[in-house]
């Protein structure tokens, strides 16, 4: 037997020969400092070396490369090395095995090898040589290894992993990594993992953790955002925009020589111009313009007086702060001309002339500030009739390229607001390729730059569940004062709650005389630091919460919230509440409200909605405070007129066919939640489609599953295909996910604008799915493609219910064949045989013939007339509908016309004649209105489209139209009842069937088709479209096919209920009102 020369004996050998350091690192005399430091740099990545061990312990790399060693044959080498040696491999690798290709079996031999590798390792760790062989046997007893077992073999030095190391073959055949060293990480250049957490890299959203700080994500410029609202806090709303045309822009020699090189012109070199560019651009902007960052003073001494600047040393300096954004715009450019007087004016000829007009005031003297504060530039009566926009001379003579210059004029002429221009620099971004080049160059040119600095903090709130650190130490903070709120507070210190240091030098500067708590107390900020306070829209009750801890001084953020208002508000009005107690004279002014959403650039429609929804709320809570409403008023009964969708689970017996369905679904759920088996997931997932007629338990089985799913801790995604099923879904399973498929999917934007959005889901349900469009499903099959095929996608549905809208179905796509299909066929919901019956009859068929006819008399009108001899009801019709079946009717009609023909007699018998009180007449949902529509059914183009006319009587049947606040049920198609109306907060007073009293405002809609609407989002809600109620399940259904050959409108209105006696059909019912879905 051959002795074996094992790495501790390599090293014992070196440690005796004096050669250990010499091969541990190119210093020989720091080896104990470098030792140390490199396991001090690792300790975030929870390398246990610390303390005495990390100076005794060298850091161990592993190698494996394959080799060629003679002609074509190859050999696997095995070495290993410290990570502190630096050099070509004979002078830093000590061999451990070598392996001729041929006699290996891949990758068992691999794997073996590597088993010994980690015993050799857990050795070395020790420092000692080993007691026992790597089986675990003792050594022999007259060995050599036996001798010096447990004895240190380099002194007390040990050697500790510290990484693998090999080609790409090395880290796909060994190692069994696609990219990385790191099992957990996908990529050495950032931190996307493959671990569940929040940097998970099935995460393809814009705002995915992994993409922190990227301005191509929708959370960059939110930060952002954020920061300039701070900023117009601290220096007021800006005076002037400006905008450069960097066409003409003078370009360096050495730029010049590479395009000469090239032979390229202007615009042809993407990254050096680009580059170029925002180096001149934003060195003009931030040092000669402004004179730089208000934070540190004047930035280069190159600079000897600001463009905007002081003209006389005593005078003050009149700018107070800037932000710039960089971004190249794809408008018209043309190289500038010299055919005018003055050899820059060319290039203000050249720029690009306004339609009606420069729309600039005439000023004929030299640029200035006017008392007020703002800026007026030179601009003659020749440039105005010209349509020029003013521009700087100074300026141009020195850069050479077009500008424009905006400024709010209110202060002039009234035609435009800092409001108005601030919104589009607010919330626009459109990168092309050169923000791309600028995202690889974002540390030296940033895209966005503040006169200070910026600190970004989720804003909080009182209640919330854990305090950030920042608001501890804000609340500990001894030397701030006690009118001293948070924001001002996060402006005015460091990271650690320090007094920030701007503040001590201004301090030194300006101080004299007061101590620095006493300054920094009462100093004004600036903008030297702005605080990027991110909030939820005003439409949230946090918001206001979050409101009152950045404004409002507190030692206790929980000292915020009211007692006796928690006592008497519901939960979803109590921040609100607490607000307008500490902060009446803000949040009851319409105009400072009107004034905050403004500054922060939201378009005229937000700010009226939001002024709505505060009047309402705000009288809502002025009932809950005078008794007048109660916190603790009983939760109604859910009500049976909108019966929640799917199926009873435990009253639903599992066939077969079901069985089968459960375990597809939770085999594909098991797979999602195995984060380390993504890879293994994909390659057995397919999209599970089940299929089958109404009440044959698709449903419920998906909630069984979905509530196995729940408790795993899966993230679910329901998506339906109207807003009331959605609603109704929402009530059975509140804590997960329920929108409805255009909203889940965002299926009315662009593609990659929602690619990622399956990548947070393990399980996505889709509810009537075959009411997709071929087009949509693919897009759907996409975004799974996207999410790497991990997450369980169900679709449920029945090729033979109502077409889908879009004229295509889900199903014609060539991609719908790739799905495993499961299908149901025994019918659950249907509880006695003759409905059973007629529904067999009618899904695929039509009746024909006599039989037909004799099938459509008899069968389904005889016993079942809910109005006989004329095809539209009338009211008397409608009153005697509601008395045989108590008020707990539910009509369905084939048209929105129809359904708004029976609500006006349903709220006529119901209310008008029986001389019940209006209290109020509203404008309502335009979808309501048939004025609207022309005799096709599509919405007239020739003009706005008319709010329908809504009479509101105290117990009327409602139902919403907006999804305006989802987590409290204001949602499209909640069925509510009307509570009252308060006329001085114009607004509707509603409880809805889950219980939630909202307010009702009118809503101001600028997206409707042809123009803007104002409406209350609500309609009545005694009858609706069939569309509707697919997929519902009701106690009693009464239908009115008011227009013929509606494909499996028939069936599916009759098969909304589980006995024959629960359906009425009114109307001159014939054969041609039952035609199957294909």
């Amino acid at each position: 037997m051959h002795p074996t020369a094992w790495p501790w004996d390599a090293l014992n050998w070196l440690y005796r020969t004096d050669k250990l350091f010499s091969w541990a690192s190119n210093d020989t005399d720091r080896v104990h400092e470098e030792c140390d430091a490199y396991w001090r740099k690792l300790a975030k990545e929870s390398m246990d070396v610390k303390g005495p061990d990390a100076r005794m312990t060298f850091p161990l790399n592993w190698h494996a490369d394959g080799v060629r060693v003679y002609k074509q044959q190859k050999c696997w080498v095995y070495s290993y090395s410290c990570a502190l040696k630096k050099g070509p491999s004979l002078s830093s690798k000590l061999m451990l095995l070598l392996v001729r290709e041929p006699l290996l079996r891949k990758p068992d031999t691999h794997d073996a090898i590597g088993k010994v590798i980690g015993w050799i390792q857990r050795v070395l760790q020790t420092g000692l040589f080993p007691p026992t062989d790597f089986m675990g046997s003792a050594w022999p007893p007259d060995s050599l290894e036996a001798a010096r077992a447990n004895l240190p073999f380099a002194g007390g030095y040990k050697c500790a992993f510290s990484a693998f190391k090999g080609d790409w073959e090395a880290r796909a055949v060994i190692h069994k990594l696609q990219r990385s060293y790191n099992h957990n990480n996908i990529c050495e250049h950032c931190p996307a993992s493959k671990l569940d957490n929040g940097f998970n890299y099935r995460d393809f959203s814009l705002n995915a953790p992994y993409l922190d700080g990227q301005p191509w994500t929708p959370a960059y410029w939110q930060l952002r955002h954020a920061a300039l609202l701070d900023l117009q806090r601290q220096c007021g709303a800006p005076v002037l925009f400006k905008t450069p045309y960097e066409w003409a822009a003078p370009y360096h020699r050495w730029l010049l020589h590479a395009m000469e090189t090239e032979r390229k012109g202007r615009l042809h070199l993407a990254g050096p111009e680009t580059l170029h560019l925002c180096h001149i651009m934003t060195e003009m902007f931030r040092v000669w313009v402004h004179g730089g960052a208000v934070k540190h003073g004047a930035a280069s001494s190159c600079w000897s007086q600001p463009s905007l600047g002081p003209r006389a040393a005593s005078d003050a300096y009149p700018v107070l702060n800037f932000a710039g954004r960089i971004e190249f715009e794809d408008g018209k450019r043309k190289l500038a001309t010299q055919e005018a007087d003055h050899p820059l004016r060319g290039y203000a000829l050249d720029g690009q002339a306004g339609r009606t007009g420069s729309g600039w005031p005439l000023h004929e003297g030299e640029s200035c500030f006017t008392p007020e504060g703002y800026l007026r530039l030179r601009h003659t009566e020749t440039d105005s009739d010209m349509g020029i926009r003013a521009y700087d001379v100074e300026e141009m003579d020195v850069m050479k390229f077009h500008q424009d210059h905006v400024v709010p004029n209110e202060h002039l002429d009234g035609r435009s607001t800092g409001y108005g221009m601030a919104i589009r620099t607010l919330s626009t971004y459109q990168p092309g390729e050169p923000e791309m080049w600028l995202a690889l160059a974002a540390q030296l040119l940033p895209q966005f730059f503040l006169g200070g600095t910026m600190r970004p903090a989720q804003a909080p709130w009182p209640g919330m569940p854990d305090k950030p650190q920042f608001v501890e130490q804000y609340e500990t903070c001894a030397w701030r004062s006690e009118h001293m709120s948070l924001l001002e507070w996060l402006q005015k210190t460091n990271d650690k709650g320090e007094i920030v240091s701007w503040v001590k030098k201004a301090h030194a500067r300006h101080g004299a005389g007061m101590s620095l708590t006493e300054f920094a107390c009462s100093c004004e900020t600036k903008g030297e630091k702005v605080i990027a306070a991110e909030t939820v829209r005003i439409f949230n009750d946090k918001y206001f919460g979050q409101w009152l801890a950045l404004n409002l001084p507190f030692r206790d953020l929980g000292d915020l919230l009211d007692v006796q208002i928690l006592g008497r508000v519901p939960e979803h009005y109590v921040l609100h509440a607490c607000a307008l107690k500490r902060a009446g004279g803000r949040w009851a002014d319409d105009a400072k409200v009107k004034a905050t959403l403004q500054l922060a650039g939201h378009r005229d429609g937000y700010i009226d909605n939001a002024l709505a929804m505060l009047h309402g709320q705000r009288s809502l809570i002025q009932k809950y405070m005078d008794g007048s409403l109660r916190k603790d008023d009983p939760l109604p009964a859910p009500s049976t007129t909108s019966a929640l969708a799917g199926l009873d689970t435990e009253e639903t017996e599992i066939d077969v066919d079901q069985t089968i369905l459960a375990r597809a679904i939770n085999d594909r759920i098991d797979r999602a939640l195995l984060p380390r088996l993504m890879q293994e997931a994909a390659e057995a997932n397919s999209i599970l489609v089940c299929t089958g007629p109404p009440g044959c338990g698709k449903t419920a089985v998906a909630a069984v599953c979905l509530q196995r799913a729940e408790r795993r801790g899966a993230r679910i995604l329901y998506a339906l295909p109207t807003g009331q099923l959605a609603a109704r879904t929402r009530q059975r399973h509140p804590d997960i996910d329920v929108d409805t498929c255009h909203s889940a999917f965002l299926l009315h934007q662009p593609l990659q604008e929602s690619l990622a959005l399956l990548t947070i889901y393990d399980l996505v349900i889709v509810d009537e799915a075959l009411q997709l469009s071929a087009e949509h499903f693919e897009r759907l099959h996409e975004m799974w493609r996207a999410a790497s095929c991990c997450a369980c996608l169900l679709l449920l549905g029945d090729p033979w219910r109502l077409p889908s809208v879009s004229g295509s179905s889900a199903d014609a796509s060539p991609k719908w064949s790739l799905c495993h299909h499961v299908r149901l066929h025994r019918i659950h919901r249907c509880r006695d045989e003759v409905l059973g019956r007629k529904l067999a009859t009618l899904r695929m068929n039509k009746p024909m013939g006599a039989e037909g006819l004799r099938f459509v008399t008899q069968d389904i009108c005889r016993g079942h007339k809910a109005w006989s001899g004329r095809r539209e009801p009338t009211a008397l019709d409608v009153q005697d509908v509601l008395a045989r079946t108590g008020n707990a009717t539910t009509f369905v009609t084939c048209t929105k016309r129809g359904a708004a023909v029976i609500n006006q007699h349903a709220t006529q018998v119901l209310f008008h004649n029986r001389n019940k009180r209006l209290l109020a007449e509203i404008p309502g949902d335009y979808e309501d209105n048939e004025a609207n529509y022309d005799e096709a059914g599509r919405l007239r183009e020739d003009r706005p489209p008319q709010p329908s006319a809504v009479p509101l009587y105290q117990g009327l049947r409602v139902v919403l139209t907006r999804n305006l606040d989802k987590e409290h049920h204001y949602v499209n198609g909640m069925t509510a009842t009307v509570q009252d109306f308060d006329a001085a907060s114009n607004s509707v007073v509603v409880r809805t069937e889950t219980g939630y009293v909202l307010s009702i405002y009118r809503y101001t809609d600028e997206n409707a088709p042809t123009g803007r609407v104002l409406y209350f989002p609500l309609r009545l809600g005694y009858a609706g479209a069939i569309y509707k109620y697919q997929g519902a399940e009701l106690p009693h259904v009464t239908v009115w096919l008011d227009r013929p050959m509606r494909p499996a409108a028939g069936y599916v209105a009759l098969s909304r209920v589980k006995y024959d006696r629960d359906y009425l059909i009114g109307g001159v019912v014939t054969v041609d009102d039952f035609v199957p879905a294909r």
